[in-house]
């Protein structure tokens, strides 16, 4: 009997110091950052939301360490577009909501990142170019956030692969490029920005080089292997595209937005379409 007394002792004991200790985020004051500069800049700017970290990124279904998260998550360069409409001016916040897409209706819902997890930036998206083509092109593109990669796929709604994607929102956009959608063939109808095999973190230099519209190109393998994917870029460091090298669906994969590296991914050919 005297043994299990002291056995009970001893075991609420280890409970209350284990109550007592915070040992995760969810028992700590989460910090909050200020975004007024960024809804300062008004409804013309998309804010986007970026992974910088090589830590996979989870989005939550309520603005709680302890709540439940969805199947998407993002690596290193993966990117959200943010919901503002629940960011209040003058207010610091601790979660940042972002767009997920759900199912094969794309259902657009709201989800939520930490703040000190993600970085902030934005692109202005009443035009994304003066170049009309383009501009129609890219928004075109936005349109479809969510659709899977699927090789091969030419569906903007259902499916569709990185070159498909290319070819598919110019055509819409008012430009045939090629009557087959490959790589190789994309780059056939372009001219060098730069060229850079040996697959190196972008220069400041270079990235100030790249114009929206422009066709970046990515090696199969990472650092290695042939030419393998094409992106368009959508300017400050942001490219959209229909990716299936880290995943075939939203966020990682399918019609989606990162930064021009992403994950392992470095750009080793940026090009710009032949009368562009």
């Amino acid at each position: 009997m005297r043994k299990r007394k002291k056995l009970t002792i001893l075991t609420l004991l280890v409970l209350c110091m284990i109550l007592m200790v915070p040992t995760t985020a969810s028992a700590a004051k989460l910090k909050k950052v200020n975004v007024d500069k960024y809804l300062k800049l008004g409804k013309n700017y998309t804010i986007l939301a970026y992974n910088p970290n090589n830590v996979w990124l989870k989005v939550r279904k309520k603005k709680s360490v302890k709540s439940r998260y969805y199947s998407y998550a993002v690596n290193r360069g993966g990117v959200f577009t943010v919901d503002r409409s629940k960011l209040k001016r003058g207010q610091t916040t601790a979660w940042i909501p972002v767009f997920v897409y759900i199912g094969k209706g794309r259902q657009r819902i709201t989800g939520y990142v930490q703040a000190t997890q993600v970085k902030l930036s934005y692109v202005y998206n009443k035009s994304f170019s003066s170049n009309g083509i383009i501009d129609r092109a890219i928004k075109t593109g936005f349109q479809y956030l969510g659709t899977p990669f699927v090789m091969p796929g030419s569906s903007l709604s259902t499916g569709i692969d990185c070159a498909q994607f290319v070819n598919t929102v110019y055509r819409l956009a008012g430009r045939n490029l090629v009557s087959w959608a490959h790589t190789d063939n994309l780059q056939a109808v372009c001219r060098e920005v730069f060229y850079q095999r040996s697959n190196r973190n972008l220069t400041k230099t270079q990235l100030s080089m790249l114009k929206p519209g422009d066709l970046l190109f990515y090696l199969k393998d990472d650092t290695s292997g042939p030419i393998d994917h094409v992106a368009i870029y959508i300017g400050n460091g942001f490219i959209i595209n229909s990716s299936g090298h880290y995943g075939m669906t939203y966020p990682n994969g399918g019609i989606c937005l990162k930064r021009v590296q992403y994950g392992n991914r470095k750009i080793v050919r940026a090009m710009r379409i032949n009368g562009f």
